[in-house]
């Protein structure tokens, strides 16, 4: 296969990305637009004609600006990949350091820093605009520049140790690098779901125990009712940085712990709130969290494994101006390129992503007696987060991993009924 054949591929592929993504798009701003005047049944008691406007008015300034997105992030890739920057700056790096790992970290620096500084301007729009303008923003320009250094930071730590040892079992285990590699990943990845609630969340928030009173006994209980072993209720301080709510499940084994959003707390009540962790449990119960790391064990393999076979693949790289067959220039082109060979995946991924939610939420309907306290925290979140409520289905096949909320009250009164 010759440069021009592979460009043409790609940029067939790219293409086809772009016009579903956008198409996408433009489905569910009309679909909002066409449901504009006929609040949901469902939402009805609770969701007053100004706020449902409001969500509205909040979904479509998401949506145009995610269309600007798109549009930018096409030049951008299109730009970096065609445009010899790359290859640019390839030269320059080796004419620095013969040595592959150094150079392949400076290679990846260099891009990361590159695309972030890019996406800053949009990342602070998206921040101190849109979530500004309907009162979701709680950040200040100094709490977001430090979040942005705690970021730099850990990725920067995480990155060299990640990278370091990829580089080294691609440099000395030959044509099975992409074995050890998928080890290495694997058992990293473990050890990130181990520390991640003790050492890495705590560097961005603030997690305290759920204080004794009504709602710990009633979660407690609960947990206890379903044989469920946590190593504690923990209150996040969401509320410092956004209006949005949310629960969370994270660790594994001993380590595994329920987390709250103080907001969470502050607009549901106890039951509503037992109907949210009972559903939480239900991940655990029904295997999702072993199922999801058996596919992390298939998946994380076979991606290595396409990557030693693209290593040696010499269009790749003489593309895109850049030397064949380097393992940074491998790792960075596969990163601007890879999305569109796999976006076609997203509804597949989500398909499965949204059966666990019926499950958990059938677990919770049959562990608590009842789906009255998880349909309401369903309806009020959505209210709360100003949700679209009425989105395109094609778009959510695409974009949610979790079902529309209209979907996942039908099925929960369905199972009462």
């Amino acid at each position: 296969m010759n440069n021009y054949i592979f460009a043409t591929i790609y940029l067939t592929l790219l293409t086809i990305e772009f016009i579903t993504l956008y198409t996408l798009t433009l489905l569910n701003i009309n679909s909002v637009l066409k449901n504009r005047d006929n609040i949901p049944d469902i939402f009805k008691s609770i969701i007053s004609p100004q706020k449902y406007e409001k969500s509205i008015a909040y979904t479509l300034k998401k949506e145009h600006f995610s269309i600007f997105r798109l549009v930018f992030s096409l030049i951008l890739t299109v730009t970096i990949l065609f445009s010899g920057i790359l290859g640019g700056i390839e030269s320059i790096l080796m004419g620095l350091t013969s040595n592959k790992i150094i150079l392949g970290l400076l290679f990846l620096g260099v891009v990361s820093l590159i695309l972030g500084l890019f996406d800053l301007p949009l990342s602070l729009y998206s921040t101190f605009v849109i979530e500004e303008e309907f009162g979701f923003n709680k950040l200040t320009i100094k709490a977001y520049i430090g979040d942005m250094i705690k970021q730099i930071v850990l990725s920067l730590v995480l990155g060299i140790i990640i990278l370091t040892t990829l580089f080294i079992f691609m440099d000395k285990t030959a044509d099975l690098w992409w074995l050890w590699a998928s080890i290495f990943f694997i058992s990293f990845q473990l050890l990130l779901l181990v520390i991640y609630p003790n050492f890495i969340a705590p560097i961005f928030n603030k997690f305290s125990p759920l204080e004794d009173g009504e709602l710990k006994i009633a979660l407690e209980e609960m947990a206890v009712k379903a044989n469920f072993k946590i190593n504690g209720i923990y209150v996040m301080d969401g509320s410092k940085r956004s209006g949005h709510s949310n629960a969370y499940f994270t660790g594994i084994g001993s380590s595994k712990r329920i987390v709250l959003y103080d907001t969470l707390i502050e607009n549901l009540s106890t039951e509503e709130l037992c109907g949210v962790l009972a559903h939480e449990i239900g991940h655990w119960s029904k295997g999702h969290i072993k199922k999801r790391l058996i596919l992390t064990f298939i998946s994380v393999p076979l991606s290595f494994f396409i990557l030693s076979l693209a290593l040696n693949f010499k269009p790749l790289y003489t593309t895109f101006n850049m030397v064949e067959g380097t393992y940074h220039g491998l790792l960075v082109l596969m990163m601007l390129i890879s999305s569109s060979f796999t976006f076609f995946f997203s509804p597949l991924s989500n398909l499965l992503s949204r059966k666990h939610e019926f499950e958990a939420d059938s677990f919770a309907k049959n562990l608590r007696g009842e789906s009255d306290s998880l349909i309401q925290a369903l309806l009020k979140l959505s209210k709360d987060n100003l949700s679209n409520l009425t989105p395109d289905k094609n778009y959510s096949a695409f974009h949610y991993s979790h079902p529309p909320v209209i979907e996942r009250v039908k099925n929960l009164k369905d199972l009462v009924e």
